[in-house]
């Protein structure tokens, strides 16, 4: 897993992220948005109360991301000369965003929907 990631940094280009910035940002907004609808219609359908804590984090909860997001823009890359640096640069940019936040925000969704332990309470006997 490092050695994926590893690689596919090797291939960020530092000068196509500032002009990505926008590209970037709306993909990490609408990844945010999309996974938090999702969770949200996915506990509705399964027949949680709309807006309930699961129901509204278990979006949040899922947010982590990495090799099929990376490998789709590695392929785009390719296929698309004109259009695919800026790809694939949003997407290794997001991908290491979501990597580092996305365990943090997975443990308080988790914690916040009381779907585990908060660490502060005691284990049971």
């Amino acid at each position: 897993m490092v050695l994926f990631f590893v690689l596919s940094g090797a291939v960020l280009e530092v000068p196509d992220l500032r002009a990505t910035a926008s590209l970037t940002l709306a993909y990490v907004l609408l990844r945010v948005l999309g996974r938090i609808a999702g969770g949200w219609l996915g506990a509705l359908l399964a027949g949680r109360r709309a807006f309930s804590g699961f129901s509204v984090m278990i979006g949040m909860a899922v947010l982590p991301q990495a090799g099929v997001a990376i490998g789709l823009a590695l392929v785009a890359s390719q296929r698309l000369p004109e259009g695919g640096a800026a790809i694939l640069s949003a997407t290794v940019a997001g991908t290491v965003l979501f990597e580092l936040a996305g365990p943090v925000l997975t443990r308080l969704a988790l914690v916040r929907a009381g779907e585990t332990r908060s660490g502060r309470e005691p284990a049971p006997d």
